[in-house]
């Protein structure tokens, strides 16, 4: 099971301004970050499917986790890029 799953949801706007939705296609950044927001991993990955999973080894605790994490891209919704990384039990 990925340790972290992303979703990508691509918008297309008409010359009218009528929206469609385009299926991902984007080199995207990944990326974990510690307590200050600094990145402690963050590397582009083809993103072209709506949900793509991940695992992902740092040297240090993270407190957060997502897609565009320091929010390059054009987003109406930039707060839900980024989760809460907590610490899984290890069997």
């Amino acid at each position: 099971m990925p340790a972290l799953k992303v979703a990508a949801k691509k918008v297309k706007s008409g010359e009218l301004g009528d929206e469609h939705e385009a299926r991902p296609d984007d080199w995207i950044d990944i990326g974990v970050l510690d307590d200050h927001s600094k990145p402690l991993y963050l590397k582009k990955h083809k993103i072209d499917r709506p949900e793509t999973g991940f695992t992902l080894l740092v040297d240090r605790m993270p407190a957060k986790a997502g897609i565009d994490p320091l929010n390059k891209m054009v987003d109406r919704k930039p707060d839900d890029n980024v989760i809460a990384v907590t610490k899984a039990a290890v069997p």
